[in-house]
C-alpha cells in the first residue's frame, strides 16, 4: 500500500481506498471518482459497521473498514490539493460567514478551522443543508460576505469529499 500512497495520483489512491474498503467489510464499495475540480465523489452504504471514516479511537466502539482505509482517502485528498493552507483573507471571510449564519437563524453554525467549514450533517436541526432556513441563511450570508461556499457560492475546494448526495465533507 505504501508505494501507491507515495505516487500521489488521486484517482489511483481512491481506487486503492475502495479496494481496501472491499477487503475489510464493505464488499460492494464502488470505486469513487475524482472530477475535473479534483473533488472526490463516493457512493457509500451508511449501514456498514464502523463507517467509512472511523478510526476506532481508543479501541472502543465498532471497528470497520474506515479504520484500515482512511490513510488512502487522506492521501487522495492531499494529492487533490486538499492540504492547501488558506490565506488569512479567506479565513476572515469564512469567519464572517459563520458569524452571519449564527446571527440569522443557525445558532449552532461552527467557526471555520484552517480555512474550512466542517460540521456533522444531521437529519434534523439547524445544521441540515436541506433545511429551508439553512439554505436561506446561507444564500444571504454568501451575498453579505462574499464567501465561497460549496453549493451556494462557488465550487468546493480541491480535495473535497462528497458522499452520495450528502454534501461536502472534511
Amino acid at each position: 500500500m505504501t508505494t501507491t500512497l507515495a505516487n500521489g495520483d488521486p484517482a489511483r489512491l481512491v481506487d486503492e481506498w475502495a479496494t481496501c474498503m472491499r477487503s475489510h467489510g464493505d464488499p460492494d464499495q464502488a470505486d469513487p471518482t475524482v472530477d475535473a475540480n479534483k473533488d472526490i465523489d463516493i457512493d457509500w452504504n451508511p449501514a456498514i459497521t464502523g463507517g467509512i471514516f472511523e478510526t476506532n479511537k481508543g479501541g472502543q466502539g465498532n471497528s470497520g473498514p474506515g479504520q484500515y482505509c482512511r490513510a488512502c482517502l487522506d492521501a487522495a485528498q492531499k494529492a487533490s490539493g486538499g492540504d492547501q493552507q488558506p490565506s488569512g483573507a479567506e479565513q476572515v471571510t469564512l469567519e464572517k460567514y459563520s458569524e452571519c449564519m449564527r446571527s440569522i437563524g443557525i445558532p449552532d453554525f461552527p467557526d471555520p478551522t484552517n480555512g474550512a467549514l466542517s460540521f456533522n450533517i444531521g437529519a434534523g436541526g439547524d445544521l441540515n443543508p436541506n433545511n429551508s432556513t439553512f439554505q436561506h441563511a446561507s444564500r444571504l450570508c454568501v451575498q453579505r460576505t462574499g464567501a465561497h461556499v460549496p453549493g451556494v457560492g462557488g465550487p468546493p475546494p480541491p480535495g473535497t469529499i462528497r458522499l452520495d448526495g450528502a454534501g461536502p465533507l472534511p
